[in-house]
């Protein structure tokens, strides 16, 4: 018996959008860009539609990117963070967190790769000179790839003095992202003699670092965030960059990049989360314009005409671009404080701009795994096969989306939305 529907809905003529505006890696709502950003947010689609392509493969076989990260060096997005008078893209962190979400929209372990070189630019710019010059120089010329090694939750690295100028590192680190692939890596370690913390540049390979090669994730199979041991790595007194006081106790140390560090990681982490989000819905509209049939209760002769999925498509789209303009605010009040003088960072602003990052996390990562879920109901049955590959995303999300945990989050807007209370300062906010 053949079950049909009492009202059919005549399809549409279908007639494709010229592009995907809007399931683009920014919010329809999104700030007006300067032609310098336009530039390098269509070098970024350009780049990412390679990995998209790509993708399914690498999750399969958990090869290493080598060929993406030279990718990601050839188009110039790897120096985007370095000032154009020293031969860089001249980005600033709004456009940086939109290259982001648009390269982990085609494969989140690259997104993630990204998002950890970019940390380790950064803290080029606090170099003195001519230190940073010289740093800048390398970076626009052989573009070396960084990485890191620097879980604050794990036993610190001792650099021990060994005499000559000569320092030993000893220690073992676990979530070091995208250190197997680096050509420089950001090690935090603190001094023996000192008590004071540092960032050590090791450049592999190293004899006593070894990489443990134990990243087995559900997820990110591609962005390697194994453990590190250093058993009596060597390195010059000028390899240990400092970024902070001696300490006159044992107290958490101030992060690598200043009171802004963790704001701006945060800042990152949550625009791959979202970067996940429009790759998911990018995925399954084209499935679901293309593949998927209507169900045989089903008013439409298309799926993509069906009122149910219509519906439920619109309240993913809804999600994704609420989360998307929490996004850009964050990165528009992130970009202004560090266009401030250190002196003008007061605790109150700090204060705020940790409220404004959290609000994002938890939207992000609401979004990105939600997103990356029900679209499956979307696109059907036929969607789950292993060909499609389309449970990368989710897996990508549930992965990367427990960096640490987003109840506290909501629990540090409850304090702030009800008591006043500013969350506080550490590692992870």
């Amino acid at each position: 018996m053949t079950i049909q529907s009492p009202i059919k809905i005549a399809a549409r003529p279908l007639v494709p959008p010229r592009n995907d505006d809007h399931l683009r890696a920014r919010s329809l709502f999104d700030r007006p860009h300067s032609p310098l950003e336009a530039k390098w947010l269509a070098v970024a689609r350009e780049v990412s539609a390679e990995f998209t392509a790509a993708a399914v493969e690498g999750y399969k076989t958990r090869r290493r990117p080598t060929a993406e990260i030279e990718r990601l060096k050839s188009s110039g997005l790897s120096t985007l963070l370095i000032p154009e008078e020293q031969g860089g893209g001249g980005g600033d962190w709004r456009l940086v967190v939109e290259v982001i979400r648009e390269i982990a929209a085609g494969n989140g372990s690259l997104g993630v790769l990204l998002t950890h070189h970019y940390f380790g630019i950064e803290g080029l710019g606090s170099l003195p000179e001519p230190a940073r010059s010289r740093a800048y120089a390398e970076a626009v010329t052989t573009k070396p790839f960084r990485g890191v090694i620097a879980n604050p939750r794990d036993p610190e690295i001792v650099a021990t003095p060994i005499g000559g100028g000569k320092f030993a590192l000893n220690g073992r680190k676990s979530f070091c992202t995208g250190a197997a692939f680096a050509d420089i890596i950001g090690a935090q370690v603190r001094r023996a003699d000192t008590r004071q913390y540092v960032l050590a540049v090791l450049r592999p390979p190293l004899e006593g670092l070894v990489h443990q090669g134990d990243w087995d994730s559900i997820g990110l199979p591609q962005g390697d965030s194994g453990s590190f041991t250093l058993d009596n790595v060597i390195v010059d007194e000028s390899d240990l960059l400092a970024f902070g006081p001696a300490p006159e106790g044992d107290e958490t140390p101030e992060p690598s990049l200043g009171p802004l560090g963790v704001p701006s990681g945060n800042l990152a982490f949550s625009n791959v989360y979202l970067g996940t989000a429009v790759g998911a819905l990018r995925a399954a509209r084209s499935y679901i314009q293309n593949e998927t049939r209507p169900w045989i209760l089903s008013p439409a002769d298309r799926a993509a005409d069906d009122p149910l999925v219509v519906n439920a498509f619109g309240d993913l789209w809804l999600q994704l671009e609420s989360a998307l303009a929490v996004a850009n605010h964050a990165a528009e009040r992130v970009q202004a404080a560090k266009n401030l003088p250190p002196e003008a960072l007061t605790e109150e602003l700090l204060g705020e701009l940790r409220v404004v990052v959290a609000a994002l996390k938890v939207a992000a990562t609401r979004a990105s795994v939600d997103i990356s879920s029900k679209i499956f109901e979307l696109m059907g049955a036929r969607a789950a096969a292993n060909k499609y590959g389309f449970d990368r995303f989710w897996r990508d999300a549930r992965t990367y989306t427990l960096h640490s945990p987003v109840f506290y989050k909501v629990r540090e807007l409850g304090e702030w939305g009800l008591n006043g209370a500013y969350p506080p300062a550490t590692f992870y906010t």
